[in-house]
């Protein structure tokens, strides 16, 4: 099954247990109506201290990661 249609034509044909098993399948990743997903924007700000040494070009591990050439 792969299309709307597919589904909806299989559902009659399903046993109560097998709807009931589809339903708890759909409430685990379907979030409740009118509850959007958290988001990192949702966390409040927080302050960790004071910067002990600022980030420079060295400091760029991304570069290291992809084996990115210093010059």
């Amino acid at each position: 099954m792969s299309t709307l249609a597919e589904i909806e034509e299989a559902l009659p044909k399903l046993t109560p247990e097998e709807l009931a098993a589809l339903r708890r399948k759909l409430d685990a990743i379907a979030p409740e109506p009118g509850r959007r997903r958290k988001s990192l924007r949702d966390i409040p700000t927080f302050n960790v201290g004071k910067i002990l040494k600022p980030l420079t070009s060295e400091d760029d591990i991304l570069g290291e990661m992809l084996d990115e050439k210093r010059y």
